[in-house]
């Protein structure tokens, strides 16, 4: 697919990360089936999935576009291959992804908040990992904090996650934040270290 790096280059970029941002976690795209991919390649990604531990995946199955290198390579490997290759990823996915974010539960967290919820009463907004969650909102006699009838300007707050896991996170507390600050710490972080500066 034309990259230029390896797998062993790109797990020194991703433990350099969990070095100096404790609880950082990871996002990508996979291609399930390109041309070319044996049981050993794929036996492979599923095996750097596990070493990363990513919270999300983006993951398709190929098809073929005209005009691109790829749809001239051979491909023999049937969709069905492919399709359950594809389950296998997601299950494997799943796993990880339910028990980093059951390990989450009954801990406080920074929340983005960015619109009203779904349901009344609510706002919903996303996690430094990026989950998105819904929680109830501050009552509307609070000048400082959202409500679900008017989605509120971007703002941090802080919620407290159920003891149980459940899809409603509650408020902990009226709080507010700089939410830029946890992004300028990490970029000074990797400015300042050499083998990242070229």
């Amino acid at each position: 697919m034309n990259r230029h790096y390896n797998v062993a280059q790109y797990m020194d970029l991703i433990n350099y990360a969990k070095e100096k941002i404790p609880g950082v976690t990871f996002s990508s795209d996979i291609i399930v089936g390109f041309p070319g991919e044996t049981e050993e390649d794929f036996a492979a990604t599923l095996d750097l999935i596990r070493k990363v531990g990513y919270m999300q995946l983006f993951t398709f199955i190929y098809s073929k576009r005209m005009g691109t290198p790829a749809a001239k390579l051979p491909d023999p490997t049937t969709h069905a291959e492919k399709a359950a290759r594809m389950d296998r990823l997601l299950k494997t996915q799943e796993e990880f992804a339910f028990a980093a974010t059951a390990a989450m539960t009954g801990q406080t967290v920074r929340v983005l908040v960015e619109a009203a919820g779904r349901s009344e009463g609510t706002v919903n907004g996303r996690l430094d990992n990026n989950l998105v969650v819904e929680f109830k909102a501050p009552k509307p006699s609070s000048a400082s904090g959202p409500t679900s009838t008017s989605p509120p300007a971007l703002r941090c707050w802080w919620a407290n996650l159920p003891n149980k896991p459940q899809s409603t996170l509650y408020i902990q507390g009226d709080f507010t934040m700089d939410c830029i600050d946890l992004f300028k710490k990490a970029a000074a972080a990797l400015q300042t270290d050499v083998r990242y500066l070229n």
